[in-house]
């Protein structure tokens, strides 16, 4: 049963094998400290992706 793609799997696995994924990202200028992988989703842990996480859970007030 899926509820969302980032909170279930990332990348359900279909019984077709024939099935071509895309994985888009932001471009890093930063060193990855650690790989973290949850829902079938590799993380990288580094300072910009923290930033990212940062903003995304506390968005600035709007202007």
């Amino acid at each position: 049963r899926y509820v969302d793609g980032g909170i279930s799997d990332n990348l359900p696995q279909s019984e077709l094998k024939n099935t071509i994924t895309v994985d888009i990202c932001p471009k890093d200028n930063s060193t990855s400290f650690h790989e973290l992988r949850f829902t079938n989703t590799s993380i990288q842990v580094n300072l910009d992706n923290m930033y990212r996480l940062s903003k995304a859970l506390f968005p600035p007030e709007p202007k």
